[in-house]
């Protein structure tokens, strides 16, 4: 049987594949796409403060409610990202999948514009 030298090095499966090198430049460029969309999106969450432009005139409105649905977007975009970034470099450093990650995180803060506007929506009464 022959025996491995001591200078040898010997790499792990994961590591000698194209696939591990593609998985990360996908995963990076994932999340700065990520970032780019959560820009976006962060600045659509401002217009959701348009929901109280019938206030006092037409309808009854809670301030309150109303400025959590402008603040959703920002927070659900910041949180998911700072949380994908953790958990795509963990993940890449483990020589794991990493591409979803970002891709998960992203639809996240797609959801979160959503949840903004609902949030805003449920602020403002009309009055009959």
């Amino acid at each position: 049987m022959p025996v491995a030298s001591e200078s040898a090095t010997v790499l792990p499966v994961s590591e000698t594949t194209g696939s591990n090198t593609a998985d990360r430049v996908v995963s990076i460029l994932l999340l700065i796409g990520q970032a780019v969309v959560g820009a976006v999106l962060s600045f659509m969450g401002l217009f959701i403060s348009m929901a109280s432009d019938s206030c006092g005139a037409s309808s009854t409105c809670n301030e309150g409610l109303i400025g959590a649905g402008v603040a959703t977007p920002l927070v659900v975009v910041v949180v998911s990202f700072v949380v994908s970034l953790i958990f795509t470099i963990r993940r890449l450093a483990a020589g794991r999948m990493a591409w979803w990650i970002p891709v998960v995180g992203t639809v996240v803060s797609v959801c979160g514009l959503f949840l903004g506007f609902a949030i805003a929506s449920m602020g403002v009464t009309p009055n009959a």
